[in-house]
C-alpha cells in the first residue's frame, strides 16, 4: 500500500534513493541544564535554545559557546517528553540530548 502511494506520488519519475547520512548533517547542541536555561533566559534575546517537548529559552549569543550555535536552517528532533520535529531557519542551539539536521 505504501509503495503504491509512493509510486503514485512520484508518477514514475526517476528517483535516486540515498541514506539520511548522505544528504543531511547531524549537529550537536550545547551542554546545558534546565536550571542553567532558566537562569540565562532573557526575554527578547536573539538566540533560541530548544529543550525537550515545548520548552525553549532565549539567550544572547555570548551566553553559549560559538561552536554550539547552529546557523543552518534545520529540522530539530525533539526526543524528550513530547517527540516531534520542528523546522527552524534562524540561529539556534538545543540541549545536547536532542538532534538537529540540515542539508549538505
Amino acid at each position: 500500500m505504501v509503495n503504491d502511494m509512493i509510486t503514485e506520488l512520484l508518477k514514475n519519475a526517476k528517483v535516486e534513493w540515498k541514506t539520511l547520512g548522505e544528504v543531511l548533517v547531524r549537529t550537536k547542541g550545547t551542554k546545558i541544564t534546565a536550571g542553567q536555561m532558566k537562569e540565562l533566559h532573557k526575554v527578547n534575546a536573539p538566540l533560541k535554545i530548544f529543550a525537550g517537548g515545548k520548552t525553549v529559552a532565549f539567550f544572547d549569543f555570548q551566553d553559549i559557546p560559538a561552536k554550539d550555535i547552529n546557523r543552518e536552517p534545520s529540522i530539530i528532533v525533539k526526543s524528550r517528553g513530547i517527540i516531534e520535529f520542528e523546522y527552524y531557519d534562524k540561529p539556534f542551539s538545543h540541549k545536547n540530548e536532542l538532534w538537529s539536521y540540515h542539508s549538505k
